[in-house]
């Protein structure tokens, strides 16, 4: 065996190690191993700090998010440590690279912190990308903040068929009638069935009996799966 391929294996060990400790002393080595030429010694050091779930981590962890091969347990870290990864995620929503702030927005969703819904609002509002708007529609929904449901409305009307098709859903999520009307009319959208189907969804988790005629007429839908999401959950 090399003796590259055996400080790479020492290192892995050593990262596992601490990882079992979980001693604060710990963090600011694996912070620099972070940096590591190899993605596994990298990997074992994120899975260290998910563990040891320190504050001191919510910065050089969410630059690991430029890590391809390390992004999501990094991300996944993120969430472990909770309310103080909340502001640098989201300047990560104004990263050049579109997975850093895609990642971002999911990790704020499940952070679920009200700190974090006009960030997104005005990252929706921005971002032209359907990878990164879908993500942060879902964030915001799980967030559950009342200024949401103007924004997942208007996301109905998006030009993109799968940011129009989360809106969908994501509003049945929220369960409030002021989207009723706007979700009928998604009912009837002729450019994707996943539109529809998730309209048809949405329209049961709201349990509006205005809802039922147009739900009776997505019987006759062209897509089974849309005919098959007609009723209450």
């Amino acid at each position: 065996m090399g003796s590259k391929v055996m400080i790479k294996q020492t290192k892995i060990a050593a990262a596992k190690a601490l990882r079992k400790i979980k001693d604060p002393r710990s963090v600011d080595p694996l912070i620099r191993a972070l940096d590591d030429e190899d993605s596994k010694v990298r990997a074992s050091a994120i899975e260290a700090l998910d563990d040891i779930r320190n504050p001191r981590a919510a910065e050089p962890l969410t630059q690991a998010l430029k890590d391809k091969t390390t992004r999501k347990l990094a991300a996944n870290a993120l969430v472990k440590i909770g309310e103080p990864a909340v502001d640098p995620l989201i300047q990560a929503l104004k990263d050049e690279n579109i997975w850093v702030r895609r990642l971002a927005a999911w990790a704020l969703g499940e952070l679920q912190d009200v700190k974090a819904v006009e960030p997104l609002i005005n990252a929706f509002n921005d971002e032209n990308i359907w990878l990164v708007r879908f993500r942060i529609e879902e964030a915001l929904g799980k967030i559950r903040d009342p200024r949401v449901e103007d924004l997942l409305i208007r996301a109905l009307k998006d030009e993109n068929i799968w940011a129009r098709a989360v809106a969908a859903r994501v509003l049945g999520e929220l369960r409030d009638t002021i989207a009723l009307d706007p979700l009928i009319e998604a009912l009837r959208d002729k450019d994707n069935w996943i539109i529809r189907m998730n309209a048809a969804m949405a329209l049961g988790k709201l349990k509006d009996r205005r809802a039922i005629a147009p739900l009776i007429q997505a019987l006759k839908d062209e897509n089974s799966e849309v005919r098959n999401k007609r009723m209450w959950p």
